[in-house]
């Protein structure tokens, strides 16, 4: 990539990189950031996509966050 094409391909790759992650399909406004990943929990919320989960498994299996 050239110097001077560096930020469209940045652009590009990223946005590449949200479809093939299905991460351009998440609505993130129902995402909390108060959200804390607690292993004592029952089950967890992901505060990316707010998937419930156990906290036995440390990367969420809706978007694939990894915690820890």
């Amino acid at each position: 990539v050239k110097k001077k094409d560096l930020e469209i391909a940045g652009y590009v790759l990223g946005q590449d990189y949200r479809k093939q992650t299905a991460m351009d399909k998440h609505n993130f406004s129902s995402a909390s950031v108060d959200e804390v990943f607690d292993q004592q929990a029952e089950k967890v919320t992901c505060p990316a996509c707010s998937c419930r989960f156990s906290p036995l498994i440390a990367t969420c299996p809706e978007c694939g966050l990894q915690f820890g």
